[in-house]
C-alpha cells in the first residue's frame, strides 16, 4: 500500500490493508475446503519478494504486483490445497524464511536510496584487507584483519574478484548476505519455542525493535550457532549441538567476539545436557571436523601460522587499547531522572535494552541453580549469548548483546504462555510498548517513499571508477579530491603513500598500495610494533607522501579521542624527522618525504 498509494499516510495505510485481509478473510471461508482457513495466506507473504532490491527501481516500487499476489493467491490456494503437512512444512522452511528476508531487503536503506554509504572509518577495516588481497597479498601475513578474517577482508575479496574492484559490489554483497541476518532471527524464536509462529514474530519483534543488521555479516553465523544450540536442548538431540559446534568456527574466522559467545552457549547446553558424555563428543566431533579442513585450507593458503599468531598475539591484545569508560549512561536515563518521570527511561529506546540484559543476567543465575529443563534451556542459552555479550560495552560500548534481545523477550514471552501465567498478555504489550510499531511503520513508509539519499550530505564520487556506485558524505568525498589531486599530480604508478590518520580507505580507492601489516594507528601501540611500522617504512623507497592529523584534536583521525602522535609516539617522531609539510587543504594535511 506504501507503494500503491504513495500519498495516503502510514496509519492509513495500516487501516486499508487491515480491512482488506479482515475482508479476504471473511470471503475465503465460503470457499469449502477441509483445511484451515489461515493456511490460504500461505503465499500472500511471497509478494514482498516482488519489492526487494534485487528488482530495477521503477519494478520493486511498482506495489500492484505484490498487492495482487496478497489479494488472488488466497482464494486460489483456498480451492487447490489438500495437504496440510505440506503446506506446514514449507511455510517452516521455505515461505517464512524467504518472506522475512525479503522483507528485511524491502527496506534496508540501501533499498530506498539505490546505492550504499560508505563510512570512511569502518568500511575499511573490510576493504583494505581485500583490496590488498586482489594485488597477491595474504591475510595476517601482508595485511592484518582485526575482527576476523572472514569480515576482515576474505568475504570481500570474493565479491571484488567475482563482480569487479568496485567498493560497491563489496558493500551490495554484504547487504544481499546480511539481511540473512532475518532469517537466522526467525531460525532462532522457531528453535526455541519448536513453532515458525512465534519463529516470526520474533523476527517482527526484532525488526520493530531495530535489533537487525541488515549490512553486516559479522555476528550472522553466531545466531544461526545459537539457534542450533536452543534445538538440541529442546529436542534433546545432541546431535544438533555437533553441527552448533561446527558453528563456532565459521564464528571463530568471521567475529572473535561473537566465537566466544556462541561458544559459551554450547558449553553451558552441553554440559547441562543429560546424558553428558554423548553432548560432550557431538561438540568435539562437531570443532574438530570443521576445525582441521580450516586449518588445512590455511596452510594451503600459507598462512595457517600467521593465523594462530596474528589472532592470539595481536588481535586479542587490541581489547586492552580500546577499552573505555566503564559505563556511559543512556539518554532514557539521562532525560528522565526524577520519579516517577524515570519510569518512562525503562522502556526508552535508548535504555530498554539494559533492562533485558539485567532480566537475562537473573534468569541464567536463577536457571543454573535448577535442574535442566527442555521448556527452560533453549532460553538460558540464549541468556547467556546475551550476559556475555556485555563484554562488548565493557569494552567500546556496543550492545552486541542486543541482537538476542528480541529472542529472549519472544521465549520469555511463549515460555508465560506456556505455563498460564497471568503475566503473558501484559508481557506481550509491554513488548510492543519496547518496540514502538507505529513508528516502525512510519519509517517503513519514509523508506518505501524515498528515491535517492534520504537526507542532504550525500554525494557520489564519479571521477573515481573504485567508488563509483556508492555515496560519500560531501566532507569525505572533498578529502577524497584533494589527496586524488596530488597523487596524481606527484606520485608515480608504483608509488604509494603512508596514512597516519585511520583512513585507510584512501590506499583502496586510489588504489595504491599498503606499506604496512597494522593500518589503523591503535593497532601499532606498542613499542615492538611501532618499531615494525618505522623499518618497513624505512626500507620502502615507494613510499614518497604520509597523510597525518591536522593536529591533536583533530577528531576525524584519532579514535576515541587520543591523539594518534600520543598513541604511537615513535612513528610521529619518525614522519617529523623524514617528512615535511607539503599541503593543507580542508580536512587534509600531506607531507611529502625528505
Amino acid at each position: 500500500m506504501f507503494d500503491v498509494a504513495p500519498n495516503l499516510s502510514a496509519e492509513n495505510c495500516a487501516v486499508v490493508t487491515a480491512m482488506l485481509v479482515l475482508a479476504l478473510r471473511l470471503a475465503i471461508v465460503r470457499i469449502p475446503s477441509k483445511l484451515p482457513p489461515a493456511l490460504a495466506f500461505a503465499a500472500a507473504p511471497l509478494g514482498l519478494v516482488l519489492m526487494t532490491g534485487f528488482f530495477a527501481r521503477d519494478q520493486r516500487y511498482f506495489g500492484w504486483h505484490a498487492l495482487a499476489i496478497a489479494l488472488i493467491t488466497p482464494p486460489i490456494l483456498r480451492l487447490v490445497l489438500r495437504n496440510e503437512r505440506r503446506v506446514l512444512a514449507a511455510l517452516a522452511l521455505v515461505i517464512y524464511p524467504i518472506s522475512v528476508y525479503a522483507y528485511t531487503n524491502a527496506t534496508t536503506l540501501e533499498t530506498a536510496e539505490g546505492k550504499p554509504r560508505v563510512n570512511f572509518f569502518e568500511n575499511a577495516h573490510m576493504l583494505l584487507p581485500a583490496s590488498e588481497m586482489l594485488d597477491g597479498e595474504k591475510l595476517y601475513r601482508d595485511i592484518l584483519p582485526a575482527h576476523g578474517m572472514l569480515e576482515d577482508g576474505f568475504f570481500d575479496f570474493i565479491a571484488l574478484r567475482v563482480r569487479g574492484p568496485q567498493i560497491s559490489n563489496a558493500l551490495r554483497a554484504r547487504v544481499l548476505i546480511g539481511c540473512l541476518n532475518a532469517v537466522a532471527v526467525y531460525a532462532l524464536g522457531a528453535a526455541m519455542t519448536g513453532s515458525m509462529e512465534a519463529g516470526v514474530a520474533t523476527f517482527f519483534l526484532a525488526s520493530i525493535t531495530g535489533t537487525i543488521a541488515p549490512s553486516t555479516i559479522r555476528f550472522l553465523p553466531a545466531l544461526f550457532t545459537l539457534a542450533m544450540t536452543a534445538s538440541a536442548v529442546r529436542r534433546r538431540n545432541a546431535k544438533w549441538l555437533g553441527y552448533a559446534a561446527r558453528g563456532i568456527v565459521i564464528c571463530g574466522i568471521t567475529s572473535l567476539d561473537f566465537a566466544f559467545y556462541a561458544a559459551a552457549a554450547v558449553i553451558v547446553a552441553a554440559l547441562r545436557f543429560r546424558p553428558i558424555k554423548p553432548a560432550l563428543k557431538q561438540v568435539m566431533i562437531g570443532l574438530l571436523a570443521t576445525g582441521i579442513p580450516l586449518f588445512l585450507f590455511l596452510a594451503i593458503l600459507g598462512i595457517a601460522d600467521d593465523f594462530v599468531k596474528g589472532t592470539l598475539f595481536e588481535v586479542l591484545p587490541l581489547s586492552e587499547v580500546y577499552a573505555m569508560d566503564i559505563f556511559d549512561t543512556p539518554a532514557g536515563f539521562r532525560a528522565y531522572q526524577h520519579v516517577p518521570e524515570v519510569l518512562a527511561a525503562l522502556v526508552h529506546r535508548t535504555s530498554w535494552g539494559y533492562m533485558v540484559w539485567i532480566g537475562a543476567l537473573f534468569f541464567t543465575a536463577a536457571a543454573l541453580t535448577r535442574k535442566a529443563s527442555r521448556r527452560i534451556e533453549p532460553l538460558l542459552v540464549v541468556a547467556v549469548f546475551m550476559v556475555l555479550g556485555a563484554i562488548s560495552y565493557a569494552e567500546r560500548h556496543h550492545l552486541h548483546f542486543q541482537f538476542a534481545t528480541a529472542a529472549f523477550l519472544a521465549g520469555l514471552i511463549w515460555l508465560l504462555f506456556r505455563k498460564r501465567s497471568q503475566y503473558a498478555t501484559p508481557a506481550v504489550i509491554l513488548a510492543l510498548i519496547l518496540g514502538v510499531p507505529t513508528s516502525h511503520l512510519a519509517i517503513d513508509g519514509w523508506l518505501r517513499r524515498s528515491r535517492g539519499p534520504i537526507d542532504n550530505g550525500w554525494v557520489e564520487i564519479k571521477d573515481l571508477p573504485r567508488a563509483r556506485g556508492t555515496i560519500f558524505t560531501t566532507g569525505d568525498a572533498e578529502m577524497v579530491a584533494t589527496v586524488k589531486r596530488y597523487v596524481d599530480t606527484n606520485l608515480k604508478p608504483d608509488e604509494t603513500f603512508f596514512d597516519f590518520t585511520n583512513r585507510g580507505l584512501f590506499y583502496v580507492l586510489l588504489h595504491r598500495d599498503c606499506p604496512i601489516r597494522q593500518y589503523e594507528v591503535a593497532f601499532y601501540e606498542t613499542e615492538e610494533k611501532q618499531r615494525e611500522v618505522i623499518a618497513r617504512l624505512e626500507r620502502d623507497p615507494r613510499v614518497v607522501m604520509a597523510l597525518v592529523p591536522l593536529g591533536p584534536n583533530d577528531d576525524g583521525a584519532n579514535v576515541d579521542g587520543v591523539p594518534n602522535a600520543e598513541r604511537a609516539p615513535l612513528v610521529w617522531k619518525y614522519l617529523e624527522a623524514n617528512f615535511t609539510p607539503a599541503l593543507t587543504e580542508g580536512a587534509v594535511s600531506i607531507w611529502k618525504r625528505k
